[in-house]
């Protein structure tokens, strides 16, 4: 299951289970408004994932690119699932233009008939509504891999820059999860990660503002975002994480040890021609083959430097791909941007 999810997807799953571990079937204290905005889903749907997470601890649970629930009318045996899955999967990446133009009917059928051809028993192959609803939900999924400001994560890494003593600045980074597109950025210190996130927000509020940005498929609504600190008190964000779960936010922060591994999970080693070293947040040098390219600045120079990197970086993201009619960003994007950066 997990090895069909693209990264929203597995997101969108890590986020959900957290929230439920979090929560714990109700004892932890935490209040099921809270833990629902924490799993970025609505009180109800938050109740029914419990339900299931209760019988079985899972990614199934979860309901992201996993089995149709249990309770529902249309269940359908988990092989005959997980044969349309891949189905639903080849189709996407073979041809996702034509996977969205097609119609929904002819691909539901297309999906029946290559199931039956894959061995899946005329018995079990589901009905025609199920096999629509798999190609309707592949297809909203497909549209969220290219939507803006839908879920964030912020992050960390060491970078090919490096202070007046040797040490490589670090860059905090909030980019966003679905597109890989950084909304703002900064150098900063582990120990003062606070203030560094705080100048990446101002980063993002004057880039969402931007119009260099226009052209750009925004969500609809910010619903998740993910925090990773630095060495310095986590509860630093409590105000931060309080107030964006007022507004619907699932804010979920995790541990330090995972600095800088999920930002290169979304856009690799580099940021524009500026490198990142995930595993050297701590450092104190890069290797010596890295620092004999690697400028010696000050804070004012690295950030300039790092801004320069992240438009090359985005503009190369964003060359290959059509425009869209120009549409205002999510209106809890720019909120979240002025909580962190106040």
């Amino acid at each position: 299951m997990w090895s069909l999810m693209d990264t929203s997807q597995r997101q969108r799953a890590l986020q959900r289970a957290r929230a439920l571990k979090a929560w714990k079937d109700g004892e932890s204290g935490v209040p099921a408004k809270v833990a629902a905005a924490d799993a970025g889903v609505p009180l109800v749907r938050f109740y029914q994932m419990n339900s299931s997470w209760r019988k079985q601890n899972s990614f199934a649970a979860v309901g992201v690119g996993a089995e149709p629930e249990r309770n529902r009318a249309s269940q359908f045996k988990s092989v005959a699932n997980q044969v349309l899955q891949v189905i639903v999967a080849e189709l996407v990446k073979a041809e996702p233009e034509k996977f969205m133009k097609a119609s929904v009917r002819s691909l539901a059928l297309q999906l029946a008939d290559s199931a039956r051809e894959r061995g899946v028993p005329i018995g079990d192959v589901p009905g025609h509504n199920t096999l629509r609803s798999l190609i309707e939900r592949a297809r909203r999924d497909l549209v969220r891999k290219d939507e803006v400001g839908s879920a964030l994560l912020l992050d960390h890494a060491a970078c090919g820059l490096q202070r007046s003593d040797g040490a490589p600045w670090t860059m905090f980074v909030i980019v966003d999860a679905a597109s890989q597109l950084i909304l703002g950025a900064s150098p900063g210190e582990i120990e003062a990660a606070g203030i560094a996130y705080r100048h990446a927000a101002r980063d993002g509020l004057r880039r969402v503002n931007d119009r260099a940005l226009g052209g750009i498929p925004w969500a609809d609504r910010l619903t998740s975002v993910q925090l990773v600190p630095g060495k310095g008190d986590a509860s630093e964000f409590s105000r931060v994480a309080e107030e964006a779960r007022a507004i619907g936010i699932g804010f979920n922060v995790t541990a330090d040890a995972k600095a800088g591994r999920y930002l290169e999970r979304l856009v690799g080693r580099s940021i524009g021609v500026l490198p990142i070293w995930p595993g050297r947040v701590s450092s104190t040098s890069l290797p010596d083959w890295a620092a004999e390219r690697s400028p010696r600045l000050d804070l004012e120079q690295a950030g300039a430097r790092i801004l320069l990197a992240v438009d090359d970086y985005n503009a190369q993201l964003f060359a290959a791909k059509d425009s869209v009619p120009d549409r205002p960003p999510p209106p809890e994007l720019a909120r979240f941007f002025k909580l962190l950066s106040d």
